[in-house]
């Protein structure tokens, strides 16, 4: 059973939302939980210490929910040992702005495709993650899409050979206006970060 929600450290939460996909509305599926306790990396020490990486905090919540407990509601895996590369196709979903210069978020969750970028090659547009082991960098090239404002704090998953959704990211930053063609944003790799989880989230 969970009761523990990973999200970055810009946004405090007051009560954690499961199953939720319409902003504006319920639908009596919801799970809507109050929660107890923040834990922030202790790497992350001041406001722009996401451009360093470890961008990364877990929230606890007053309830446990089972994976398969709910149709509606199932967890991503953590798997260090899960190996993705540049070009591989992921997922990242949030209720974030679908216009730039990003103004507006969503109404409705948002699921997009993007592509996992080598580190070389993303620190030709980010200089600061060209070699911080704790990022990963994800866009779809050519194509204007991306996470965007009101992002931040959700997953990038991609998909493994058994067809588990493993989750190797976490929305972190990205340029302005978002959803430039061949800019991708930053992302916490969770795989650097596993470590620190496990060792908190009990």
């Amino acid at each position: 059973m969970k009761s523990w929600n990973l999200n970055t450290f810009k946004y405090y939460q007051m009560e954690v939302y499961l199953a939720e996909y319409d902003l504006y509305r319920m639908y009596g599926v919801e799970k809507i939980f109050q929660v107890t306790k923040t834990i922030i990396h202790p790497s992350y020490r001041h406001e722009y210490a996401y451009l360093e990486g470890n961008d990364v905090a877990l929230i606890k919540f007053d309830g446990f929910i089972s994976n398969g407990q709910y149709d509606y509601i199932h967890y991503n895996e953590l798997d260090v040992n899960a190996i993705f590369k540049p070009g591989d196709r992921c997922e990242v979903v949030g209720w974030g702005s679908m216009l730039p210069p990003g103004q507006d978020i969503s109404r409705f969750l948002q699921k997009a495709a993007i592509n996992i970028i080598s580190n070389s090659e993303c620190g030709r547009i980010f200089s600061n993650v060209a070699d911080v082991r704790s990022n990963i960098c994800a866009g779809s090239g050519r194509l204007s899409t991306s996470s965007c404002r009101g992002d931040s704090g959700g997953p990038l998953f991609c998909t493994d050979g058994k067809r588990h959704h493993i989750q190797v990211g976490i929305v972190s930053y990205g340029t302005v206006p978002c959803g430039q063609p061949n800019i991708p944003s930053v992302y916490t790799r969770v795989s650097e970060v596993a470590g620190w989880i496990k060792a908190n989230a009990n």
